[in-house]
C-alpha cells in the first residue's frame, strides 16, 4: 500500500448518517480511524475499506465466505476459473500462450475498446492529475490511466479483482494463467503467462462505490466503465463520484446499460435509464462530450461471441 493512497483514503464509516471520511493511520496491517474507532484490515497490501454484506439478507459476512452465517444461503465468489476470462478480456494482446489450438485460441476481442475509452480519456490528464478508477476490475484501465496521470487509484468490491489488479500493475511478476473455453462442449483450457507492468504510480483499494472512502475535491478525474447498470443505487454512484471530485474535475463514464440481462438485478426497475446523461443533475454537471455505440464483445466461448454496444459520456463538475 503506497504512502499516496494513505494520503488520500479516509474512513467510510457512517456515522449518524454521514460518512466519517476522517483520515486513517496505518497501524501495522490495519488502517484505523481516530474519530469513529472503525479499524480496516490490510490484506497483502490492500485496505478493505467498505463492509461486505450478503446479498439475500443484508448480514454482514467475512471475506470469502462460501455460505452466510445468518441465513445459510451460498454465495457467489469468483474462482480462478472466472477470474481467468478478465485475464483474456483486460489482457488479451499481453499474454504469452504457452499451450495453443489455432481453432481455439482466444482473441484480444476487447482490446478496441480499451483503447477507444483510454483515447477519450488523454486530453483531460497530465502529470499534475489525481484520478479514480471506480469499478477497476483487473485494473486495465486503471494502467492506462496511470501512463498520463500523476497518481492513480483503482477501486473495486470484490478482493479477488483488486488483488490481480495489484499484482499485474503495480509488480514485475509472470503469472501462469489457465483460461477456461467456457461454455464449449469439450472443457477446453489455454496456458498463458503475462509479466506485470511495474507502474509506479498507480494502487488499487476494496470499497464500495455508493460511499467512496475518500473526501470531498480529491480528485481531477474519475473514470466508471462497465458499472452503473451492476450496482444496488445507480444514482447514489453518481452523487458519490461527484462529491469526490474537485470542482472543475472531469468524470468519464462508459456503460452499454445492460439492465435487463443481469439476473437478480441489484437495483430498483424505477432507477434504470435509457441514456447516461438522465443521471447527471445539469446544475451541477456540464456535458463535454458523448459518444454512442462504442462496440464492447464478449467471448462466451470459441465459437460463440456478442456485442454490445457502450455509451459514454464525459462530464465537468461545475458546482
Amino acid at each position: 500500500m503506497k504512502d499516496e493512497t494513505i494520503n488520500l483514503v479516509r474512513c467510510p464509516n457512517e456515522v449518524e448518517g454521514k460518512l466519517c471520511l476522517s483520515p486513517l493511520e496505518r497501524i501495522d496491517n490495519e488502517l484505523k480511524c481516530s474519530k469513529c474507532g472503525t479499524n480496516y484490515i490490510i490484506v497483502e497490501g490492500i485496505p478493505i475499506l467498505r463492509e461486505l454484506l450478503c446479498r439475500f439478507c443484508n448480514k454482514p459476512i467475512v471475506e470469502g465466505s462460501k455460505k452466510c452465517p445468518h441465513c445459510e444461503k451460498s454465495l457467489p465468489y469468483p474462482g480462478p476459473e472466472y477470474l481467468s476470462i478478465y485475464y483474456e478480456a483486460h489482457y488479451g494482446p499481453y499474454l504469452n500462450y504457452t499451450s495453443r489450438d489455432d481453432r481455439f485460441i482466444p482473441r484480444a476481442l476487447t482490446e478496441d475498446f480499451y483503447q477507444t475509452i483510454s483515447n477519450l480519456c488523454i486530453p483531460y490528464l497530465n502529470e499534475n492529475s489525481i484520478a479514480l478508477d471506480i469499478g477497476c476490475a483487473f485494473g486495465r484501465l486503471s494502467m492506462e490511466l496511470a501512463k498520463k496521470a500523476a497518481f492513480v487509484i483503482g477501486i473495486d468490491y470484490l478482493l479477488p479483482f483488486v488483488s490481480e489488479a495489484l499484482r499485474i500493475v503495480c509488480s514485475e511478476d509472470i503469472r501462469t494463467i489457465r483460461i477456461r473455453d467456457i461454455g464449449s462442449i469439450a472443457e477446453n483450457f489455454f496456458e498463458a503467462s503475462l509479466k506485470g507492468f511495474g507502474i509506479n504510480n498507480c494502487d488499487f483499494i476494496v470499497g464500495d462505490a455508493h460511499d467512496l472512502p475518500f473526501d470531498r475535491n480529491t480528485f481531477d478525474f474519475v473514470l466508471s466503465s462497465n458499472l452503473i447498470d451492476r450496482v444496488e443505487n445507480p444514482q447514489k454512484t453518481i452523487y458519490e463520484s461527484w462529491r469526490v471530485l474537485k470542482k472543475g474535475g472531469v468524470m468519464l463514464i462508459t456503460d452499454p446499460l445492460n439492465w435487463g440481462e443481469i439476473e437478480k438485478h441489484p437495483s430498483n426497475v424505477d432507477q434504470w435509464k435509457c441514456n447516461l446523461l438522465d443521471f447527471f443533475d445539469r446544475k451541477k454537471w456540464k456535458t463535454l462530450s458523448e459518444i454512442d455505440g462504442i462496440p464492447l464483445i464478449f467471448r462466451h466461448y470459441s465459437r460463440h461471441k456478442s456485442t454490445l454496444y457502450n455509451q459514454a459520456v464525459i462530464v465537468e463538475k461545475i458546482e
